[in-house]
């Protein structure tokens, strides 16, 4: 009977086949449970597992699977050193207790004292998954074994808080087990916490952990407790860019600002997860078969404080990236953006904190060809150190770019602007830092105006004429000013030719003089030291005519120059320029009131008014006194002022012109004029019927002293007051 027993249950060893099993280990501290399958499995009375020298009681599934749980590490045969962390043992299956496989499968007992989860690359993703890991740690492995109806039995895996585990690979990252990586992908998070609005979570944080033989049960799992944050991806998104577009060659300090700032976390691990990505789209191929190719160029990034700093866009937290050059064109690109009709070309700016997981959509940033925006010119081109000039740059092209700016040199402040319809920038100059400083310029400051449109990139304008002059207001050495006027009045009617002398007199915009209450009337340059206008009609306004002692009415206006056509950069030199009226200069009568044909008699001239505006002496002013009689239509004769102080009528000598003998009328009418003929025939002369009466002489030694025939003749002093007599 024991003969045929034995020889039973060699048959049965014979034909029973142990194929795999799974996991191919578990911890030192046992409990792991087993499968382990084959063929012709049967229950003989005792159907055990053997791990090493321990043996366990199994549960017969069926022909093909037996399931045991492993023992802890304690036999002679599984007893750990002190430098040890894993153990290898047989592990074999009996059907009756006695008889044990011989398939040689083994089984591995590590020791998760040792096992740890150091480092997550990426640290956190969105909550809707979909993000790839690499899960870096110590003794790290993979107790996968074989597949079971198709599916891999998958031992390592990733545990992110409470959501299911999901499969992970080994990936090797050096020469050793410490130096392994698991990877896995991040699942959906079903466990996000509920809040609404404000209160509602933007981050989930949650512990990463790894299993090597596929189970989560206690021992089994890494309690290293490294974290892994979800992100609700509504709330990761781009708000908006500053500046919004820069040159083509790159380098524009880029601010990017996300919907919800709770999102400035860098999520990259044990990798740089903050970047910029910039995207466009290309037509290429041939005609006909054109396609799109789509550019992405990625670029590190940071997390930023604005602190309401206007270079950044006056934010506060944001992400901050230097933007790339835009890539060269393709050679089968239909339309190279460098042609010279090429203006901008427009991306859109994504960010990631992950590393990997990109905001949707983004927003545009426009790169320009600053070798092709044109500049025309910049008026004025020159104005006072005291700054306040409003200065417009014309030219073609001009878009703002999240920041427009005027820099006058690079030690003076920059300025604010604006753009008008593409085609002109305005600004207005600041104080220069001399000026600033208190300090005095040995000179006239000249400095190049340059233009940004995004606040960062400046545009020079050397090459279009883009110079600026500060210049000095009322100095007589190095700067603007006017010293006289020639003459230094004229009658109300204006029309005065009015010779500005002073210095640095230039025309950096629109040269003008402006006359005390009337509005500017355009100059003409000649010189640094001399400028010419014509005085404009007075505006009337009878409270401002100031009576002379000799009952002259002037008014007496200041009289400025402007070199770049603004009156915030007038002179303020104070020389004043006297307007009369008709009346207040006139004439009342004359002594004599005749003389012969030939001229030359001292005729003296009582009225009021009279002064002598005089012109100076200068090579362009044939006569340098402006004081003037007037014989009729004859030539000007120069007066004498005889009376200088004291009240009453003021009285002018002058000496009757020749008579030329096609003038027929012996009488002529006596008139003065203050500034002489200016303007030419114009209402600078008196206009009272005082004549003068010519007569032919007795002999040609007359002396002016003679009468005609029959007349009488009266002798009185020069200073006779009585009545006019010939």
């Amino acid at each position: 009977m024991a003969a045929w027993r034995q020889e039973l249950l060699s048959s049965v060893a014979l034909a029973l086949v142990v194929a795999s099993l799974f996991p191919l280990g578990g911890p030192f501290t046992g409990g792991t449970a087993v499968t382990v399958t084959g063929i012709a499995f049967q229950d003989l009375g005792d159907v055990k597992c053997r791990f090493g020298e321990d043996e366990v009681q199994a549960l017969l599934a069926n022909e093909t699977t037996i399931e045991c749980a492993s023992p802890g590490c304690t036999s002679p045969t599984c007893v750990r050193g002190q430098e040890e962390t894993h153990v290898t043992v047989p592990l074999e299956v009996s059907m009756n207790g006695v008889t044990f496989t011989g398939s040689g499968l083994q089984f591995t007992y590590y020791d998760m004292r040792y096992v740890a989860v150091s480092h997550i690359t990426p640290a956190g993703g969105p909550a809707a998954g979909a993000t790839p890991l690499l899960v870096r740690g110590h003794a790290l492995r993979d107790l996968s074994s074989g597949t079971a109806m198709g599916v891999r039995l998958q031992g390592l895996k990733c545990k992110f808080g409470e959501n299911d585990m999901v499969h992970a690979y080994l990936w090797a990252m050096g020469d050793s087990r410490d130096k392994a990586g698991a990877r896995c992908i991040a699942p959906t998070d079903l466990t996000w916490p509920g809040g609404v609005g404000a209160n509602a979570s933007v981050l989930h944080p949650m512990p990463l952990e790894l299993t090597f033989n596929g189970y989560d049960t206690v021992g089994t799992l890494t309690s290293s407790g490294v974290p892994y944050t979800y992100y609700a991806p509504p709330a990761f998104n781009t708000s908006r860019l500053h500046p919004l577009g820069g040159p083509i060659h790159g380098g524009t300090v880029l601010t990017v600002y996300l919907t919800d700032a709770r999102l400035l976390v860098d999520l990259g691990g044990d990798a740089h997860g903050v970047l910029c990505r910039f995207t466009h789209t290309r037509t290429v191929g041939v005609l006909g078969f054109e396609r799109q190719h789509v550019v992405h160029e990625v670029v590190n990034a940071s997390l930023t404080d604005c602190r309401g700093q206007r270079t950044c866009g006056a934010g506060w937290g944001a992400v901050s990236c230097r933007v790339p050059p835009l890539p060269p064109p393709l050679d089968t690109q239909l339309s190279p953006q460098y042609e010279s009709s090429f203006d901008g070309r427009d991306v859109n700016v994504e960010v990631t904190v992950n590393g990997f997981d990109f905001t949707d959509g983004g927003l545009p940033f426009r790169y320009y060809d600053d070798t092709v925006w044109k500049l025309h010119r910049i008026e004025p081109s020159g104005g006072p150190l005291t700054g306040n000039t409003s200065l417009v740059a014309r030219g073609l092209r001009f878009s703002s770019l999240g920041d427009v700016r005027c820099r006058f040199g690079p030690l003076n402040e920059e300025v604010n602007a604006t753009i008008d319809e593409e085609q002109s920038i305005r600004c207005v100059s600041p104080a220069h830092w001399l000026h600033a400083d208190n300090v005095v310029p040995l000179s006239s400051q000249r400095v190049e105006v340059e233009l940004t449109l995004n606040g960062q990139d400046y545009l020079p304008t050397r090459q279009f004429g883009g110079g600026y002059t500060y210049y000095k207001l009322d100095d007589t050495q190095i700067g603007l000013s006017v010293a006289r006027l020639e003459p230094p009045g004229g009658p109300e009617q204006g029309g005065t030719l009015v010779r500005v002398r002073g210095t640095g007199f230039d025309d950096v915009g629109g040269l003008f003089c402006k006359f005390g209450g009337e509005s500017p009337v355009p100059a003409s340059l000649v010189d640094r030291e001399h400028v010419r206008c014509y005085s404009p009609q007075r505006t009337p306004n009878a409270s401002s005519y100031v009576d002379d002692a000799f009952g002259g009415t002037y008014d007496e206006r200041t009289v400025e120059v402007t070199i770049n056509g603004q009156m915030h950069a007038l002179t303020s030199s104070g020389v004043r320029f006297a307007y009369h009226t008709d009346a207040g200069v006139a004439v009342s009568r004359i002594y004599p009131r005749g003389g012969p044909r030939q001229g030359g008699t001292p005729v003296t001239v009582w009225g009021v008014g009279f002064r002598d505006l005089g012109h100076g002496r200068h090579t362009d002013v044939p006569t340098a006194a402006g004081l003037h009689c007037r014989f009729g239509g004859l030539e000007l004769v120069p007066a004498t002022l005889a009376t200088e102080g004291g009240g009453g009528p003021q009285r002018l000598v002058c000496a009757s012109p020749g008579l030329p003998a096609p003038v027929s009328s012996t009488s002529l009418v006596v008139r003065v004029t203050n500034n002489a003929d200016n303007p030419p025939g114009g209402p600078a002369l008196t206009d009272d019927d005082v004549a003068f009466t010519y007569y032919d002489s007795f002999n040609g030694n007359d002396d002016g002293r003679s009468t005609p025939y029959g007349a009488t003749l009266l002798t009185h002093g020069s200073d006779w007051t009585g009545g006019d007599v010939l």
